[in-house]
């Protein structure tokens, strides 16, 4: 049985209860080629063979859980080829699979493996031959498949069994996503439409919050653009703020639900919202966790080319573009920005075309998180701690002495590979403690062996998140005073929408990044390509771009690049000394260590 099955979108199939009623790997938003396997494998005999080319997007998406255990209950996997976000079909965005099976419950042997790296290749088959790797059947015996190749495979399996499912480690604290108005031209503002609000009546100030969305976080750090948000939720009594409803009367049409009665086909479409028990001046979505909002939480990007996490102690609101997390560790939030989680998510997440990822909660619940004994006797841990901490100033001082990060810190890696070493007396009191604890029902610790320091290496590695929060403010700030400075000095007039200031000009996206992203190795933005920037936006700028005012500019610019480079090196520096202690408490081995840096 060979084929390819149409690309038909989920939206697009009519009669879905026909497919509930007769598919047991149906899913409600589960596209059409999910069907075809089922389909195949019934009308195959025993040991008959299957191949058909389909979207990859089954082995991991939840949709796929049906047909991942259809499938390994069923058939023997032999050989799945993934060919990623490459442009097979040049039309379409298909994500393509390759997947070959034989029918039959006997004992199963390996599987054959690859993530085709580019379509530059004469022979498929030599390029499988060559390339690809064997996989134990076990990567596929439940609904969780994870096909990579075996270094990596081992990679995940040792970072699953030294971590907890993130979803354990938060307990009760849940992940949810930015709220969805159905209409953000009605209930997103900005400075001056919100200053405007307030003065015609000064409640409205009570339902005007502080709004991100997701281009405004960056990892460690948000950068808050003066958006807010009309939050308007179930149950409020818009007569109380009378010239928020004076504002929102003007969208009424497009606000509007869909009443249940509308028939679009006869009546056309609905010029309004979705369907919902809401009113019209009401966000669309209930937000029950709207006190989450206004609580510390750490915020990420749904769609990004890698984890943006960041943490907010101003009650920021986000659009439907961000995820939150409803806790305030920063051991968690140096884990999750670090590149050994982003290694995981690559490899067991869902990845776009262009190497971007998508962070559905989904996935995340999933990243093992590493466990920590907090066991040590408080006072020698409060003591180790600030020895941590000065081994990196110390490490800091001596920047140009050293030509990796591993050579600069090499001290304090080395305190922190002792702290790991199971040689260390806990404190009995506090072992016992950690054993109660029903999230270490399955880790015991003995009180009278030694054991590791991993809670002084998380306290390290949260005081080390904490100043790249830290540096990221500081370079954040003296970024804003020097462009608040220069959009002072130009005059910069309003664009035909509105836009003022450095975002009404062309190329504002260079200005306002003149330091450049280490992230990224990016350079800082020459002086010259700063002024020529000005020069072709002269039009907007209400004043004379003279040489008098392009010596002064140039002095200032210089004057704030020297405050900016010297925390843009820290930057990096933390930042690569953060994953060099993250594959430490995994125990990666330098072999390893090379494959995640690698991939």
């Amino acid at each position: 049985m060979i084929g390819n099955p149409p690309y038909v979108r989920q939206e697009q199939l009519k009669d879905k209860d026909f497919f509930k009623d007769h598919f047991e790997v149906y899913d409600s938003v589960a596209d059409l080629y999910v069907y075809f396997y089922e389909v195949s494998h019934c009308l195959l005999r025993r040991f008959g063979r299957f191949g058909m080319v389909t979207s990859n997007k089954f082995m991991r998406a939840a949709y796929g859980k049906n047909l991942r255990e259809f499938l390994s209950r069923v058939a023997y996997v032999r050989e799945i080829l993934d060919f990623g976000d490459l442009p097979v079909f040049l039309e379409v965005s298909a994500y393509p699979c390759i997947v070959l099976t034989i029918k039959g419950d006997e004992e199963r042997g390996p599987i054959r493996y690859l993530r085709v790296p580019s379509l530059d290749f004469d022979s498929l088959e030599r390029l499988v031959e060559e390339q690809g790797g064997e996989l134990p059947s076990s990567v596929i015996e439940d609904a969780d498949w994870r096909l990579v190749n075996p270094e990596e495979f081992r990679i995940l399996e040792k970072m699953e069994q030294i971590g907890v499912p993130l979803k354990v480690w938060l307990g009760d604290t849940k992940i949810n996503y930015g709220i969805k108005t159905g209409l953000n031209e009605a209930f997103f503002i900005d400075e001056a439409t919100r200053a405007r609000l307030i003065a015609e009546d000064p409640k409205s100030a009570e339902i005007i919050k502080p709004l991100v969305v997701g281009e405004d976080i960056k990892r460690y750090e948000i950068e808050f653009r003066n958006r807010y948000l009309i939050f308007t939720r179930r149950g409020i009594d818009i007569d109380r703020y009378p010239a928020i409803k004076g504002h929102l009367e003007q969208f009424r049409e497009r606000l509007e639900p869909r009443p249940p009665n509308w028939d679009e086909e006869k009546q056309g479409k609905w010029p309004g919202r979705k369907p919902g028990a809401y009113a019209w001046y009401e966000i669309q979505d209930t937000i029950d966790y709207y006190a989450d909002f206004e609580n510390p939480k750490i915020l990420y990007q749904d769609i990004a080319e890698r984890g943006t996490f960041a943490y907010d102690t101003q009650g920021l609101f986000a659009n439907n573009t961000v995820y939150l997390i409803g806790t305030s560790n920063p051991f968690l939030l140096g884990l999750l920005n670090g590149k050994l989680v982003e290694f995981w998510f690559r490899r067991t997440g869902a990845e776009y075309r262009g190497g971007y990822l998508r962070f559905f909660s989904q996935y995340m619940e999933r990243i093992p998180i590493c466990r920590i004994a907090f066991v040590t006797p408080q006072e020698e841990r409060a003591r180790l701690v600030e020895e941590g901490k000065h081994l990196y100033r110390e490490a800091l001082e001596k920047t140009k002495q050293a030509n990796t990060t591993q050579a600069l810190f090499s001290d304090l890696l080395a305190f922190v590979e002792e702290r790991l070493k199971k040689i260390h007396q806990p404190d009995p009191e506090l072992v016992r403690k950690h054993n109660a604890d029903p999230l270490n029902k399955d880790w015991q610790i003995s009180e009278r062996q030694p054991w590791e320091q991993s809670d002084v290496v998380h306290d390290i590695l949260a005081f080390l998140a904490e100043e790249m929060i830290r540096m990221n403010r500081e370079k954040q700030k003296e970024m804003k005073a020097f462009l608040s400075w220069l959009e002072a000095e130009l005059n910069i007039q309003p664009d035909k929408k509105g836009r003022i200031g450095i975002e009404a000009l062309t190329g504002k996206t260079k200005l306002n990044n003149y330091l450049g992203d280490y992230q990224k190795g990016e350079p800082e933005l020459p002086f010259g390509e700063f002024w020529e920037i000005l020069r072709k936006n002269k039009s907007r700028i209400g004043r004379p771009l003279s040489h008098e005012f392009m010596a002064q500019l140039q002095e200032a610019y210089e004057w704030s690049l020297t405050k900016l480079r010297p925390i843009k090196e820290r930057l990096r520096l933390t930042d690569a000394l953060i994953d060099q202690i993250v594959y430490r408490l995994y125990g990666l081995t330098e072999e390893e260590i090379r494959i995640v840096e690698g991939g």
